[in-house]
């Protein structure tokens, strides 16, 4: 009962208040809207400047095709920097043991001549290479073959340009050895 009289009152006050607001005239009327623009323009600037920012997060959005197209695209260039960053990899490791050999050559008693396996014997995959030296480059029979790590075999055959190597892996492959630091 007492909600119903509140609103009966509320209801009177705003058409009294209509009523007089009709009555006035313009610049009285203009007066008062200059003070309600003024008291409600804050509200007015911070919903438009928040429409303007949801408005550009919108056109900023990208569509799931564009987004797959972008995807794929990503993926690809993914893999083909991983296959690059491996044959760096690769480089960098093979330039690594030329360092190593080149390191070992020079501090080398020996007159070292550097060669390169050219094939391996099939038949005895572990016993023999050949290597792309021969006799014209001063390569002879039973020379010794070395690696950056040290003893691998030795020279059986020798050509102009390529000779067999005997790997110390093979049985029958014989060399002479002294123990640094022994006594002979």
């Amino acid at each position: 009962m007492r909600m119903k009289k509140l609103n009966i009152i509320l209801v009177v006050i705003i058409l009294i208040g209509a009523v007089i607001l009709s009555t006035m005239g313009s610049k009285p009327m203009q007066g008062l809207q200059s003070v309600f623009l003024s008291l409600v323009s804050p509200f007015l600037k911070t919903g438009s400047a928040v429409s303007q920012q949801i408005g550009s997060v919108g056109q900023n959005l990208k569509t799931l095709d564009e987004l797959e197209i972008e995807n794929r695209d990503l993926t690809l260039k993914n893999r083909e920097l991983m296959a690059t960053n491996q044959l760096l990899r690769d480089i960098e490791a093979e330039n690594n043991n030329l360092r190593q050999a080149l390191e070992y050559r020079e501090r080398s008693v020996f007159k070292l001549l550097p060669a390169r396996v050219i094939s391996r014997d099939a038949s005895t995959w572990w016993n023999t290479v050949k290597i792309n030296r021969g006799f014209e480059d001063g390569v002879e029979s039973d020379m010794p073959v070395l690696t950056e790590t040290g003893l691998v075999g030795k020279t059986t055959t020798v050509a102009k340009n390529e000779s067999i190597v005997l790997l110390m892996t093979d049985e029958t492959c014989r060399v002479a050895s002294r123990v640094e630091g022994s006594v002979e």
